[in-house]
This record gives C-alpha cells, sequence and structure tokens, in this order.
C-alpha cells in the first residue's frame, strides 16, 4: 500500500473534500487550536499529487468550497 495513495481510497476531488470537513469541523472544536492552514493551495507543483484546493486553471475543486461552507458555518475567520 502506498501512503500517499489518499486517505480511505484512491485521492478524488470528493474524497478531499470528504478530509477537508473532517479534518477542519475536528481541529475547529479544540479551543486550543488557534490557526488552521493547508499546505497545497493550487494544483500543479503540490506536495501531494492533486492536494490543492484549486485546480491547475484556478477553478476551485469541492474540497475549497467545503472549506468555503465551513469557514462560514463556524464563523472562521483570519482575524478569529
Amino acid at each position: 500500500d502506498d501512503p500517499l495513495d489518499g486517505w480511505r481510497g484512491p485521492w478524488s476531488p470528493a474524497r478531499q473534500a470528504d478530509w477537508v470537513a473532517y479534518w477542519y469541523t475536528i481541529a475547529a472544536s479544540y479551543p486550543q487550536v488557534k490557526f488552521m492552514n493547508w499546505w497545497d493551495f493550487a494544483d500543479g507543483n503540490e506536495f501531494i499529487l492533486n492536494g490543492g484546493l484549486v485546480d491547475r486553471e484556478g477553478r476551485a475543486k469541492p474540497a475549497y468550497r467545503r472549506l468555503q461552507t465551513l469557514c462560514r458555518r463556524y464563523r472562521l475567520t483570519a482575524d478569529g
């Protein structure tokens, strides 16, 4: 098994969006967590293949939209 093959199966836009939702929901539930980030914003020179929140053309992927929804729901903003 390749550890970079994805989380719970092959990496796909839908699986990435699920991972983003799980991770940020759990992290945001802890008051000790003050900051969160995402390693690769755009595909093209990403650490994990297709791991960016936007594709090579700059279009938002499902993970980007899911993260926007979570930020609005939990009132997560850059200024706290």
